[in-house]
């Protein structure tokens, strides 16, 4: 199923109550609106108008996303160009207040936020990042009732607290993210002439240390479990399935058969597993 509207997709909506179950569609409805303010500073004051390249970079990266998205999941998120803001370099470190840099992207607004850095293929590669945030299995809650708004409950693979105070599986989750953005520059950047050969060069360092934790973490499952699994491809399509489902059950299964029972709870916690003898 493909959503070509201006609404973000989401597979679920927690927070209702008995009560306000009957309108569960009209609620929804709130969704849709468009958030354009962060922090008191607002969208239309760093964004920059797209040339005939960036459109150009951004139409191909949709392309690939949908392929990568479509060995997973049947729904995806066909992101308008509207919704895709460029910024120039910093801004969008700036619009988020420092708690970001060069990309961000709003599951609420169905919206991301890019620095069009000089490179092509950096540009790419953060534009394709942002939006499979978008293409992510999503739960949304339903929060406060004197003046209710719309948060996230589930993200991909991170899981977020009811009460908002803790946030499961957070680094994992970008990992699996970095992880296809990888793919999608050996698959598709370095193979197409749509990116200069001199440019395809500058391939952004990202999220270095929650990769590693992730890469170890693989490495130990696919020692441990080779007689299920072909390729260690097999085991990082575990964790791509469980972001783009929301089905965690078979890498908790898995993880809980190699490290032991609780292992799974304690790796979303933030905690190291043990990964080497």
């Amino acid at each position: 199923m493909e959503n070509n509207s201006e609404k973000p997709h989401f597979e679920k909506l927690v927070g209702l109550s008995k009560e306000e179950r009957p309108y569960q569609e009209g609620i929804e409805g709130i969704v849709s609106r468009k958030l354009t303010e962060c922090g008191g500073k607002t969208i239309e004051k760093f964004e920059i108008d797209k040339t005939g390249r960036d459109i150009e970079v951004i139409d191909f990266v949709k392309g690939a996303v949908g392929e990568y998205t479509g060995k997973y999941t049947e729904k995806k998120y066909n992101i308008p160009l509207q919704n895709i803001h460029v910024f120039n370099p910093g801004g969008v470190e700036e619009f988020t207040e420092q708690k970001l840099v060069v990309g961000a992207s709003s599951i609420e607004r169905g919206s991301i936020v890019v620095d069009r850095v000089e490179s092509d293929t950096a540009f790419a590669m953060h534009v394709f990042h942002e939006i499979l945030h978008l293409n992510s299995y999503t739960a949304l809650q339903l929060k406060g009732k004197e003046e209710p708004s719309i948060e996230t409950y589930r993200s991909g693979i991170e899981v977020i607290a009811r009460n908002g105070e803790k946030i499961f599986f957070r680094d994992i989750e970008e990992a699996v993210i970095e992880l296809l953005t990888r793919r999608f520059y050996q698959e598709n950047i370095i193979t197409n002439e749509v990116f200069d050969e001199e440019d395809k060069k500058n391939f952004p360092i990202c999220r270095v240390e929650e990769r590693a934790k992730l890469e170890a973490l693989i490495d130990v499952l696919w020692e441990g479990n080779k007689n299920r699994f072909k390729t260690k491809e097999g085991v990082e399509d575990l964790f791509l399935e469980a972001q783009f489902t929301g089905n965690l059950l078979k890498i908790g299964r898995l993880i809980e058969k190699t490290f032991g029972k609780g292992s799974f709870r304690k790796l979303g916690e933030g905690n190291l597993i043990k990964t080497e003898s």
